[in-house]
């Protein structure tokens, strides 16, 4: 529970935190198998990809797929907070139309 660790005392006594645990595994190995077929498969061009080719600049390594892992995590949390912030904003922009609509309306 990486986002809300404060969650975790709960998840133990309802049992929820086992079946988290168990869900993130499942996620880490389906993942982490696909990183490694993609490894060895033709380049493709996308954000994996990128990943798959940086190298340590000190020792000219490919990244471990884990690391691989972890970034592609950072970049989906990341695109899923943008897309709330954009969502959150048109809502905005619907409410306040709604509102102006319903004040000229009063007026009338």
């Amino acid at each position: 529970m990486i986002r809300q660790p404060f969650l975790n005392p709960l998840f133990k006594v309802n049992g929820a935190l086992k079946r988290h645990e168990q869900l993130r595994d499942a996620n880490n190995a389906i993942t982490l198998s696909y990183i490694e077929a993609r490894r060895n498969e033709e380049p493709q061009d996308d954000l994996l990809q990128m990943l798959l080719d940086a190298r340590y600049e000190d020792t000219g390594e490919p990244m471990p797929a884990r690391q691989v892992q972890d970034e592609v995590k950072v970049e989906a949390q990341i695109e899923v907070e943008a897309q709330i912030e954009i969502e959150v904003e048109a809502e905005a922009e619907v409410e306040a139309e709604v509102e102006a609509q319903i004040e000229v309306e009063a007026e009338a």
